[in-house]
């Protein structure tokens, strides 16, 4: 999968999302997205966000914009450009010197009317759909800021100029309300935009030459890091100890980084990366709370190498270990530490071993749950810089291998293992007969340096994955985290729910079914963070069947995210659980539950407040 961003030219007659379709199939991936409509008959920059890149969307769309526009005085249609349908027409009596006054009359801040003919959407309808079918609705006026504005040519009664503005400005309004104040009326007769933040027209290629540079091999050449996007921005580096807290999106203080003891904190964002060199994310500094919050997070831009089959073999050196992997917790945070290290050190590429069946994960035809389901753990793996993450198929012929049998074919073979490391309870091959003492045995035969890693302990225990499901299954959330190292999670893609949240209740949720064999805590509210797009916000959570609602309802995690309006469904999003606050329960009716739900988002609020989160 391609991550980054491409400089597309877009060509008169394609939508902004045909572009997109376009490019999915040229590069046969799904995930790619625009940063900002072109009208079809309008040409020029268009971003493209490919992969990880796509989390990029909303800030370019941010971006100032330039455009060269042709404006057609003393004509005016209803959309506003030449395509539409002729309003009115006049002739032009205004000279050059009175246009020129006219034009950069309007550069800094004014209040733009958005177009009947645009995207925009009033009670849930959008405006083009609404005057497609003759209807007119009064359309509040917005603040737009024209950054600087040049007329390049006047050949009455047409203009051309050069235009840069803001977020959300219509350059075919601009020369509506120019046409006005001029008195004759005006349209818009062509557009080029030259310039979205630092992508510009003579970097731009067209499809057709992106088609070429992918048969070739090339496209990558011409793909633009998701970082260097940012390289405007300050750069921070992550103290090796405090890595977990970036690969958890959490915030942090600037005592936790390599940050030089002048450096001067400012409100300015910068770009954070882990003690191993990976970019992960966009943070600001919190003046309040003296520490850094994320801002937008680009956790696994690098793309891990995901193997499912027997048949295959790593040719570079590698640092490898052993081990299901469920949670992920301190104990494994600790054993993958000691790997990045190696990698660092010595240059092997990073690879995690497991089995794509589990031993013992069925239970009488019934999935066992677990705490890390298999998306999970890979989308874990890759947010940490694995290079190649294998699961292994769990055979007759691999659950009968013997230990040496094992290092030698799969560790050593297949995945050309140059270090392994390990736990000190490690276990592997035929009954798990194979120990860190045997590997240490096998080391010199088969070409590989040993490290073991002594275990992690919490409360005088050895942290473990029975550990915390036992501590999750008493509703122990709090603890469940600090085992982990990072907050108890549950994915999913937002689905449609029975509507009582927003329609009734006038709380909106995001409901997300999870995955069967994910391991859920006691059925009740917690309080919550949400990552969405790469950003978080707090949010209170219900896990279980909604009893209060009637009919039959699956076990489901809804939760109510403070402060966010957005249309979420079918997006992916992260649910983090901070506290456990109340069971679920049964209320005599609808009103009561709202009411519960208001003291449910005061307390959320409170104790995130408290926490600082």
């Amino acid at each position: 999968m391609y991550n980054g961003v491409i400089n597309v030219y877009k060509e008169k007659g394609y939508t902004s999302h045909d572009v997109v379709a376009k490019m999915r199939g040229i590069l046969k991936q799904k995930k790619i997205g625009h940063t900002g409509t072109l009208d079809p008959d309008a040409e020029g920059v268009l971003p493209v966000c490919l992969g990880q890149g796509t989390k990029l969307c909303d800030m370019l769309t941010d971006k100032t914009k330039t455009y060269q526009a042709v404006m057609l005085l003393g004509t005016e249609t209803d959309t506003q450009d030449t395509t539409g349908t002729v309003l009115s027409q006049k002739p032009v009596e205004a000279g050059p010197e009175e246009v020129t006054e006219a034009v950069l009359s309007f550069q800094g801040r004014y209040d733009q009317i958005p177009p009947m003919y645009s995207a925009l959407k009033v009670n849930g309808k959008k405006l083009y759909e609404l005057a497609r079918a003759g209807k007119e609705v009064e359309r509040q006026a917005r603040p737009v800021e024209i950054s600087d504005i040049r007329i390049d040519e006047i050949h009455l009664p047409r203009v051309t100029m050069t235009v840069s503005c803001s977020k959300g400005t219509y350059i075919r309004t601009l020369c509506y309300d120019i046409g006005r104040k001029l008195g004759c009326g005006g349209c818009m007769e062509k557009l080029l935009r030259t310039r979205v933040g630092q992508f510009e027209l003579k970097d731009s290629l067209k499809l057709g030459e992106i088609e070429e540079l992918a048969h070739s091999g090339r496209i990558e050449e011409h793909i633009v890091a998701v970082e260097t996007v940012f390289s405007s921005y300050g750069k921070l580096r992550m103290q090796p100890q405090w890595d977990s807290l970036l690969h958890n999106g959490n915030p942090f203080s600037a005592e936790k980084t390599d940050a030089a003891p002048d450096f001067t904190v400012t409100a300015d964002p910068v770009r954070v990366y882990d003690s191993q060199g990976h970019f992960l994310g966009i943070y600001k500094y919190e003046e309040e709370k003296q520490r850094y919050q994320p801002q937008k997070m680009f956790l696994g831009v690098t793309e891990m190498k995901f193997i499912d089959s027997a048949d295959f073999k790593i040719t570079e050196p590698t640092v490898v270990t052993i081990g299901k992997f469920d949670g992920r917790h301190r104990g494994h945070q600790k054993l993958l530490n000691e790997m990045l290290q190696l990698k660092e050190m010595k240059g092997y590429k990073l690879a995690v071993f497991t089995f794509s069946t589990v031993p013992g994960t069925l239970v009488y035809g019934t999935a066992q749950t677990v705490i890390t389901t298999n998306q999970e753990r890979r989308n874990n793996m890759e947010k940490i810089g694995v290079d190649y993450l294998v699961e292994y198929p769990f055979t007759q012929e691999v659950s009968h291998m013997s230990p040496q049998q094992f290092v030698k074919t799969i560790l050593a073979g297949k995945m050309n293992a140059k270090a392994i490391v390990v736990g000190t309870d490690c276990g592997f091959g035929y009954k798990r007969a194979g120990n860190a003492a045997l590997l240490a045995e096998l080391a010199e035969e088969n070409g590989y340096e040993l490290v073991v890693v002594t275990k992690e302990r919490e409360d005088s225990r050895d942290i473990s994955s029975t550990y915390i499901r036992e501590e999750l299954a008493k509703g122990n959330i709090e603890k469940v985290n600090e085992l982990l190292g990072q907050p108890y999670a549950i994915h999913g893609t937002v689905v449609h729910g029975n509507h009582i949240g927003g329609a009734v209740l006038g709380f909106p949720t995001a409901n997300i079914i999870p995955p069967p064999e994910k391991l859920l805590p006691p059925f009740g509210v917690y309080v919550s963070r949400v990552s969405v797009d790469g950003q978080t916000y707090r949010g209170i959570t219900n896990i279980g069947r909604k009893p209060t609602v009637e009919g039959e309802n699956p076990v489901g995690v809804e939760t109510f995210i403070f402060r966010l309006d957005q249309d979420l469904y079918g997006k992916n999003i992260e649910v983090q659980l901070l506290n456990f606050e109340r069971p679920e329960k049964k209320f005599d009716s609808l009103e009561d539950l709202k009411k519960q739900i208001d003291r449910d988002k005061e307390y959320g609020e409170a104790y995130c407040d408290e926490e600082q989160l």
